[in-house]
């Protein structure tokens, strides 16, 4: 037990690196300091909101039967829907909110931060979650490698070029990318998709590697823009 608790306080270590960083871009912004603060809480009540919407989707799934068909079918609708697509929804719809709210100041790396910030309170509830049903292993590679975190400034970058573009396109990716690589992790883990092969076994590595290679990517990027005013200035006076 004390070694699962190690394990998970060092999980929370790159998602709390992150928030930090995060809200640091705007010290002398009291709004955008409170709205991280309140998005942090909400991203932690998300997990109601995945439950519900998670839960009503695996029963619509039950009730027209298709989960009786193929387990491997049943697998990847479990991963890329009942919890890639419920969680990413959730939190999109908790951090959009509070964009909408402050549309008249956000910027597209206030859009980013948000979305990721939201990521991380989720994350706190579901490692939460896994250190009570779950090996030490998953418990340091889900936080190490900071999944729901990764997924969160990928769906800001690209919600945040939608505002700036005003293409909706942007929107699909910011939905999509997150989704699409999220599935991929938990299908990767999928005992059904193992057994396909046993080598299969180095697909999710495939996968984690490319969200940690992501991870840095974006950071590098929010740092060497976050001065540029493309990127600082509000989204609602940008002229493309």
């Amino acid at each position: 037990m004390l070694i699962n608790i190690i394990a998970l306080i060092v999980s929370y270590i790159p998602a709390a690196a992150l928030f930090f960083y995060l809200k640091g871009l705007k010290k002398d912004d009291e709004a955008y300091q409170k709205n991280c603060l309140k998005l942090l809480g909400k991203g932690v009540l998300s997990s109601v909101g995945v439950t519900l919407v998670s839960g009503l989707i695996s029963l619509a799934w039950h009730l027209t039967g298709m989960d009786k068909i193929s387990p491997l079918l049943t697998a990847a609708f479990k991963c890329f829907v009942v919890y890639a697509f419920a969680e990413e929804l959730v939190k999109f719809l908790n951090a959009n909110k509070t964009v909408r709210e402050n549309q008249a100041t956000v910027s597209w790396l206030d859009v980013m931060a948000y979305m990721s910030i939201v990521a991380i309170g989720f994350h706190i509830i579901e490692s939460l979650l896994y250190f009570f049903s779950t090996n030490t292993i998953e418990i340091l590679v889900r936080g190490i490698t900071a999944g729901h975190p990764t997924y969160g400034l990928l769906m800001g970058y690209f919600m945040g070029k939608a505002g700036y573009t005003g293409q909706k396109k942007y929107r699909v990716l910011g939905l999509s990318a997150p989704i699409m690589l999220h599935g991929l992790y938990d299908f990767g883990l999928a005992e059904e998709f193992i057994a396909l092969n046993d080598n299969l076994i180095f697909f999710v590595f495939i996968i984690l590697l490319i969200t940690i290679c992501l991870f840095f990517r974006m950071i590098f990027f929010i740092r060497k823009v976050r001065h540029e005013e493309k990127y600082t200035a509000p989204l609602s006076r940008q002229q493309n």
